[in-house]
């Protein structure tokens, strides 16, 4: 782009899309003209479509030409496993692997409660016998916590206690060994 003077990018975000504004300035040559409107923006455009974006066009005036498009952004859904047994963690990443799941784990409360915290999952699934401090307190701390009250906790343990685990907030209780489909069937619920 040999007579273009400045080119500038803004973006934002909007819901699943990353809003960009492509702007190119024409280089002074003593006179205006519509030399960056000459730019060949065919590139850029087909570059959009084939990574699932919008193009919105282009708009001309004499100082200026912008291009708009949008781009798609991948959000995985993030979910906080909270668990002593550094295996069953690798299993949940495994079985949510194909299925737009970033699966973190935690294997000590203080772990479990900063994350939760710092990433604010779509859902935390929960054992109930952890070392240090058991499961019961963590979902109590995450109930109370305004930070975390609203995430959905889902327990998964040996023990055989929905009842509990229902009346302490949690939004369902998983027998171990958990499937995947028993996993994904929980998490669709929500």
């Amino acid at each position: 782009w040999p007579d273009v003077q400045q080119v500038s990018i803004r973006m934002r975000y909007e819901e699943q899309w990353l809003v960009t504004e492509l702007t190119a300035r024409p280089g002074k040559t003593g006179h205006r003209s519509h030399r960056a409107c000459e730019l060949d923006l065919e590139p850029v455009r087909r570059l959009v479509e084939k990574m699932s974006g919008h193009w919105q066009g282009i708009k001309v005036n004499h100082e200026a030409c912008t291009c708009r498009f949008d781009l798609p952004v991948e959000s995985k859904k993030t979910l906080l496993v909270i668990e002593d047994n550094e295996g069953i963690i690798r299993v949940f990443q495994g079985y949510l692997a194909d299925y737009g799941y970033l699966v973190i784990g935690a294997t000590t409360a203080d772990e479990a409660l900063r994350i939760a915290r710092e990433w604010a999952p779509v859902a935390i699934t929960l054992d109930i016998m952890m070392p240090a401090q058991d499961g019961w307190e963590i979902l109590q701390t995450l109930k109370s916590d305004p930070a975390t009250r609203s995430i959905p906790v889902i327990i998964c343990s040996v023990l055989e206690d929905p009842g509990l685990a229902l009346s302490l907030g949690a939004v369902a209780y998983l027998q171990k060994p958990v499937s995947q489909a028993a996993l994904l069937e929980a998490l669709n619920r929500l």
